[in-house]
């Protein structure tokens, strides 16, 4: 196989952002939306080498985030390549239903600010005949099991896959376990030659290899199999809870479980901050870190839990990134990470150099194909316990956050009038400066700013000389202005005949009408 595989290619290096990997807007309007902010590992190596066209032979954990690795570049490829007609151009194989439908939930966020479109092909539709007329509206993607789409292959007239540019074979152990070796083969003979294709699975055994072998041509083999360790000090635990309770089982563990250093996960900067308010109007000890705290209140929150003022520090992924706080005892995932990789990244804020420490995650339904990966990986070094908190335990606790609702709103309406207060005040300062020093509006006008990752800031001199340049030019075209100018009617002339579609913009020619 070392042969089969290109070992030549390099592996790209990792990014910090979705948006240093060259994606179109709407692309990371919706990875925003969806709260993906720094790619996986698996996402890190496969996109940018899939964005090429290259063959692609990716493995990785459940959990790595390997959906969106073939996903996010197969939707900027399909975006790049502008259909002018209706045309099926990508092509996912599922080994199930449900794998399907989750594919395609995911897919449907990343293209909801493109005009692709995508249909979910599984088998047990009752109306048959309605999926085959959605069908011949080509839809630019096609979520499949293999059975399905060999059915309409054969059954629905008119049905063509001969503009597919990429064929997807997702969790493709799966797929060789359920017996659709012979599907895959009937579907692949369909494509075109040129079509990309793109292996993604959990596990590389000899079976995987056989179809890859059939599926993909000198393809970049990605393999990121072992991506969890995690310290030997550390301790994993998890509660099972509904989304329901998920409140009063977070509160009611760290009423009596983790009371001292715990750093609590949430996913989204919304989260963290009602997790906030809620630990705030119940009188716990507690600060937060998310991306809409200035630099001055993220400081003041890193220093209260350093020092001790604050037991509970409640954080985003991206807000926690570099944080280095000595003696954390308890790490809380109130929501699962999106990814194993952020899962160890997370956990391994306890438990450092030789010290031990503690991991707690709140289970609900739609957490368990994750938490079943961690307990199978952690098996041999560090076993994964069920911890249970009474029923009692949690209605008691749950009555306590109804009782402090209604403090809860009232610190949201006191956050809306300080940061009426706070425009305000900047409002009349900056009437200030402006009253003291007219010329501060003016020049503000003429700011600009520029992302870090485009281009670094220019240095003082070189900018001052440049505004100078400028001043001169305009002077010199105000100085120009006064004087007549030849040939002005002819030009004016000739402009209107280029507005009035005359002309052409190689010479003045008219341009002829296209047949």
């Amino acid at each position: 196989m070392t042969d089969f595989f290109d070992t030549e290619t390099p592996l790209p290096n990792d990014v910090e952002s979705f948006e240093e990997l060259g994606l179109s807007h709407s692309i990371i309007r919706a990875l925003h939306k969806m709260n993906f902010e720094i790619p996986t590992p698996v996402q890190n190596k496969t996109i940018p080498i899939a964005l090429q066209g290259r063959d692609v032979c990716a493995s990785a954990v459940t959990g790595s985030g390997k959906t969106a690795a073939f996903l996010i570049p197969t939707v900027e490829r399909l975006l790049r390549s502008k259909s002018t007609e209706a045309q099926t151009r990508a092509v996912i194989l599922s080994p199930t239903r449900e794998l399907a439908a989750q594919t395609y939930s995911v897919l449907s966020q990343i293209i909801q600010f493109t005009p692709l479109t995508a249909l979910l092909l599984t088998g047990g539709s009752s109306n048959v005949k309605e999926e085959e007329e959605r069908l011949l509206e080509y839809p630019d993607f096609l979520v499949c099991t293999p059975g399905r789409i060999i059915d309409h292959i054969k059954n629905c007239e008119g049905f063509t896959l001969e503009n597919v540019l990429v064929l997807v074979l997702d969790e493709s152990d799966r797929l060789l376990q359920e017996g659709f070796y012979s599907q895959i083969e009937e579907v692949h003979k369909s494509l075109p030659e040129t079509t990309q294709s793109i292996l993604v699975t959990a596990t590389m055994n000899s079976s995987v290899s056989r179809l890859a072998e059939m599926s993909l041509k000198k393809p970049v083999r990605i393999d990121l199999d072992d991506v969890f360790k995690v310290a030997k000090g550390l301790t994993q635990e998890f509660i099972r809870c509904t989304k329901e309770t998920r409140d009063a089982t977070l509160v009611a563990c760290c009423s009596r479980l983790c009371t001292k250093k715990t750093l609590i996960f949430g996913n989204t900067k919304k989260i963290v901050h009602n997790l906030y308010l809620l630990f705030k109007a119940l009188g716990m000890p507690v600060a937060e870190l998310q991306g809409d705290m200035t630099q001055l209140k993220r400081y003041e929150a890193h220093s209260l839990f350093a020092g001790g003022q604050a037991e509970f520090l409640i954080a985003t992924d991206v807000a926690a990134r570099g944080l280095d706080i000595k003696g954390i005892e308890n790490v809380i995932n109130y929501n699962m990470p999106r990814s194993l990789t952020f899962y160890v990244h997370r956990v391994g804020r306890t438990a450092r150099i030789n010290t031990e420490g503690r991991t707690i995650a709140l289970i609900t339904e739609d957490d368990r194909e994750m938490m079943k990966s961690i307990i199978e990986k952690s098996a041999e070094s560090n076993p994964v316990s069920k911890r249970t908190i009474p029923d009692n335990v949690i209605e008691a606790t749950q009555k306590k956050i109804d009782e402090v609702q209604e403090k809860v709103a009232e610190m949201r309406e006191e956050e809306k009038e300080e940061k009426v207060l706070e425009k305000s005040l900047k409002d009349i300062e900056r009437a200030r400066d402006i009253a003291s020093n007219p010329m501060s509006a003016v020049t503000d006008k003429k700011r600009t700013f520029v992302s870090k990752n485009k281009r670094d800031p220019k240095d003082a001199a070189v900018v001052a000389a440049k505004l100078k340049s400028k001043k001169d030019r305009r002077k010199k075209r105000n100085d120009d202005d006064d004087k007549p100018r030849k040939n002005d009617n002819k030009n004016f002339e000739k402009n209107d005949k280029k507005k009035s579609g005359k002309f052409d913009k190689n010479g003045g020619k008219p341009n002829k009408k296209r047949n």
